[in-house]
């Protein structure tokens, strides 16, 4: 298999050069207008949007400051 597309890269040399240069410019022009990375926007609907929602309503908030409650301590003794 990469001896039959080295055969056709040899034979092909130039025509496969320009292909390749116009598919890395148009990579690099695609990179250069493309917005930049943002988190946010989660689909309400999906598992991400679900968990954001239930952090949101379970977590404090950055501004209010509220003392985590840890669960009672269980007394298990052993009885001897």
């Amino acid at each position: 298999m990469f001896a039959r597309w080295g055969r056709f890269v040899h034979r092909f040399r130039w025509p496969v050069l320009i292909l390749s240069a116009l598919l890395l410019s148009g990579s690099i022009a695609i990179v250069l207008q493309g917005a930049k990375l943002e988190s946010g926007g989660f689909i309400e609907t999906a598992e991400s949007g679900r968990a954001s929602r239930l952090i949101e309503r379970e977590l404090p908030t950055a501004g209010r400051r509220r003392t985590p409650r840890s669960a009672p301590r269980s007394s298990a003794r052993s009885s001897d």
